[in-house]
């Protein structure tokens, strides 16, 4: 081992000892904190919202996942509907459905973070049916959100709870979390396939399972995202025209960003961009 690779591993512990003292000194929060920050951000009572969390970017936090989906149906209230994505899988559908014949809703957690697994075992939440882009939600439209994903065409389209957001002024909150994580732009790639030089799904329609936590199995006909294409997205390429347009919203709590944009606005700005021949792809 070379000298500053000694040096290295010398210094690398001491680095973090500081690092967490400083942040537990100077930027530590409470849960009171994050849901104070979320109102600022303009989150309210009754909103219907898709929240998407990084909780390792919860340094300083002095509460844990539970304490997050607390502060958001503290702030959205008894008359709101959150909603979170609770795929079963990391990286491409095309591959998860190669390993798994049935997705057991009661049995497969979710793989999108703690927070959303913390969520989806929430008493009162329910979990859409559908193999490969399950939704956990809970309020008074849980259900309508809900209803039938099995049933659409692509995961995250026509009757999806993603697409569903439209029909119900529909937000989309970022907590730590990248705008890359968007699910709801999958559904929007639907809306607008036409428009795309190439299409982001696959020509094969594939026959999934999925179990219900009451033991019945559904059948989804679907077609899923062109894996090699999947790899060329980019959807940070919308959020500086969001933000030009006032429709991106920020604030943080410490460290954590906290971001909030409507999904109207998402859905309008991208079928302007079709419409130029601009899709979020690098080439």
């Amino acid at each position: 081992m070379s000298l500053s690779a000694k040096i290295k591993n010398l210094v690398r512990p001491t680095y973090r000892r500081l690092k967490s003292w400083y942040i537990e000194k100077f930027q530590a929060f409470t849960p009171a904190d994050l849901t104070a920050a979320l109102r600022e951000l303009g989150l309210k009572p009754g909103d219907v919202v898709m929240a998407h969390v990084a909780f390792n970017r919860f340094e300083g936090f002095r509460g844990g996942p539970g304490n997050v989906v607390a502060s958001l149906l503290e702030v959205i209230g008894p008359e709101g509907t959150l909603l979170m994505p609770t795929m079963p899988f990391g990286g491409s559908a095309v591959d998860y459905i190669a390993r798994v014949k049935v997705t057991d809703l009661a049995k497969t957690p979710s793989a999108m973070g703690f927070v959303t697994e913390v969520f989806r075992r929430t008493p009162g939440v329910i979990r859409s049916i559908h193999p490969t882009h399950p939704v956990a939600a809970c309020g008074p439209k849980a259900v309508e959100l809900t209803h039938n994903h099995h049933l659409a065409r692509t995961p995250c389209g026509s009757g999806t709870p993603f697409l569903r957001l439209l029909d119900h002024a529909g937000k989309i909150l970022l907590l730590g979390a990248d705008i890359r994580t968007m699910t709801f732009y999958h559904g929007v790639e639907e809306a607008i396939e036409a428009k795309f030089p190439r299409s982001p799904f696959t020509n094969e329609t594939f026959e999934l399972q999925t179990k219900a936590p009451d033991g019945t199995i559904y059948t989804t006909q679907t077609r899923l995202f062109e894996r090699e294409l999947s790899k060329r997205r980019d959807i940070s390429i919308l959020e500086a025209p969001l933000w030009e347009a006032g429709a991106l919203k920020s604030v943080s709590v410490r460290r954590v960003p906290l971001k909030l944009v409507d999904a109207r606005s998402v859905f309008e700005l991208c079928n302007k961009m079709a419409d130029e021949g601009q899709f979020c792809y690098v080439f």
